[in-house]
């Protein structure tokens, strides 16, 4: 009877958990996008070109 209950306490935190995870990760991943949108867009108003924007975007995450 106390293990079942042990097991499914466990079981309810572990999925709480998981989503808890996942949201953290969605609201991560969008703020990474509006950042990277707003820098985008800061980039294009001081005249880079889209060619140039594709240039920074293509190298940038491969460095080190």
């Amino acid at each position: 009877m106390i293990f079942q209950f042990l097991l499914i306490s466990v079981v309810i935190v572990a999925i709480i958990g998981v989503i808890f995870s996942f949201f953290v990760l969605f609201l991560s991943s969008v703020a990474n996008i509006r950042e990277n949108s707003w820098e985008f867009g800061v980039l294009r108003a001081l005249g880079l070109s889209v060619s140039h924007e594709i240039l920074i975007a293509d190298t940038l995450p491969n460095q080190h």
